[in-house]
């Protein structure tokens, strides 16, 4: 009977650990497959960290260019108002010499003068009319007409149907030179901010 006990004792070791070397197995192999699925999750996180990361740089980045361009863009525009704005100063303050200067004797002596030569340039049919300001009427010795107030000097030419005319007024003028006072005004500034 020792001989079957000692034999069911050796069975059962011969079991147990037979049992126990494949426990450990599967632990080892749970183990190893449970590392490689926490190491690839690890890994998905960080390249998906990763690459939230770059788009978080990269939307910022790009949200700090769009602001810099912005306050670029708010800048010019400032300037470019601050640049028309000292224009429109220019130009009131020619007109406020032009309407001086044509209260004076040297005005007053050319204009006569530029206005008879012009009518007679264009006046071929004696079809043509000369509009000038009311207090320049009486310069001349025939009949001209008057033009509104807003006119700050010189003469229009029109025909006697009024269907064309000839502008040479002072406003008009000053307006036909807008443009070269306004380059000239925006070369010195530009130079003034290099400087």
């Amino acid at each position: 009977m020792l001989d079957l006990n000692s034999k069911i004792s050796s069975f059962k070791k011969i079991v147990w650990q037979t049992e126990k070397k494949k426990s450990e197995s599967e632990l080892y192999s749970s183990t190893n497959y449970s590392s490689d699925v926490l190491e690839k999750k690890k890994r998905d996180l960080d390249y998906k960290l990763e690459s939230y990361i770059k788009k978080r740089e990269s939307f910022a980045n790009s949200r700090k260019n769009q602001m810099i361009a912005q306050k670029i863009e708010d800048e010019k525009d400032i300037y470019y108002q601050y640049k028309n704005e000292l224009l429109d100063e220019i130009i009131e303050k020619l007109k406020e010499d032009l309407t001086a200067y044509t209260k004076t004797d040297e005005y007053k002596k050319n204009f006569k003068k530029d206005a008879t030569d012009k009518l007679k340039e264009l006046n071929q049919n004696d079809d043509l009319v000369l509009y000038v300001k009311d207090s320049d009427k009486d310069l001349f010795d025939f009949d001209v007409k008057t033009l509104n107030d807003d006119v700050i000097g010189g003469f229009i030419i029109k025909d006697k149907k009024e269907t064309f005319q000839y502008n040479f007024t002072l406003i008009k003028k000053l307006e036909d030179e807008r443009y070269n006072i306004g380059k000239k005004l925006y070369q010195v500034l530009e130079k003034e901010v290099k400087i």
